[in-house]
This record gives C-alpha cells, structure tokens and sequence, in this order.
C-alpha cells in the first residue's frame, strides 16, 4: 500500500492477510503480463522501453521522503530482508556506516575495496530490493507491473543497483541495462563483488 499511495507504479493490491503455516500469508491482487526476462529475449520488450520505464520508477521511489531518523531499514521502520545477506531478518542499523559494518565481511585482501567503497558519502534511499526478471512483469511492450517488495526498504542508494548487478551479473545485456539505469556506482559493485566471490 505504501508504494501504491505514493507512486504510479503498477504494484499488486493486498486484499487480506490470513494465518499461515509459517505465520501469516497475503491474498493480492494479480497484475497483467508475462516476466519481462521472457519478453526481453523474444524481442517483445524493448530495450529502451525497459530502461526508459525502469528509470522513471525508481527516480518516484527514490523521491519518497525518507525518515527522519535515516535509519537503514524495512519501509516500517524495522528488520531487512535481502537474499544477498544469508541472515533471515538483520537490523535495523542507526547509520550507513552500521549496515556497512556488518556487511563488509571477508579476508585484507578485500579491505582496501571495502574502504575506497564504504568511505564514500551515500544517501539512503527507498529501495525495492530484489529486481529479477521475474519480478518485473510486461504485455504488449510495455511494463506492466513490478513483484514482490518482501526485500524494499530504506538501503544505501547503491544497493539497488548492485543486487541487480548480482542476480544479473552472468548477462552481460541485463548488466548492461542496469549499468544504464544506475550510473556512478562501480566502486561499490566492485566492492560487492568481491564479497560474493567469497560468500557464494
């Protein structure tokens, strides 16, 4: 709702949460369209239109004011969620410079990395935290809805970047894509890198 509220973004509507199994489960609303990864490959989806589109929705989330405390947190206030982070919930962190430190795991070769990365002056911003393919959804070439926000919250402004660059590192097309839509952020997708040459 959160997203929904405050941006144009095309996101499901949550209708109910009942109990679970494994706690509690949402009853959304489905949203029109195939995995953009699908359409992308088939030519169905271009390019441009994909960054163009990709571009426009982030820029409204990274408009969202943040909190006052400035907190690295879930859009609640609360715990993280990321699949690059092995820990189920972690956090929340006072300070960039407190998720910086319990993230920046690894040997002294790293170090120096780390530091020219985490050293730089970052802004937080609301993040969506998990942008797959699979998540992202498209009909007719264009974009038509963007999946599963367990992982948004208020992160570093690099992290959207390099959590795309992680699940799509293997493409260099994809990569390509999001290096378009996310300039500026090397030194920390270099420094993320090291890290997951070594954690993964």
């Amino acid at each position: 709702m959160f997203v929904a509220n405050h941006t144009t973004i095309p996101v499901p509507t949550v209708l109910d949460v009942v109990p679970h199994i494994k706690g509690a489960a949402m009853i959304m609303t489905t949203l029109p369209g195939d995995t953009a990864g699908l359409a992308l490959h088939s030519g169905e989806l271009s390019r441009e239109v994909f960054e163009d589109t990709m571009r426009d929705w982030l820029s409204q989330l990274r408009a969202l004011p943040i909190p006052s405390d400035g907190a690295v947190s879930s859009y609640t206030g609360g715990q993280l969620k990321s699949l690059r982070v092995r820990d189920e919930r972690f956090g929340p962190f006072p300070t960039i410079s407190a998720f910086h430190e319990y993230i920046g795991v690894g040997p002294p070769p790293i170090h120096t990395l780390l530091q020219k990365s985490y050293t730089k002056p970052h802004r937080i911003y609301f993040t969506h935290g998990d942008l797959h393919l699979h998540n992202i959804l498209t009909r007719d070439g264009k974009l038509t809805g963007l999946l599963d926000w367990e992982c948004a919250g208020w992160w570093p402004e690099y992290w959207e970047y390099t959590i795309a660059m992680y699940f799509h590192r293997m493409s260099s097309s994809w990569s390509g894509a999001f290096r378009e839509i996310f300039p500026g952020y090397e030194e920390e997708l270099e420094a993320e890198m090291a890290i997951w040459e070594i954690l993964y």
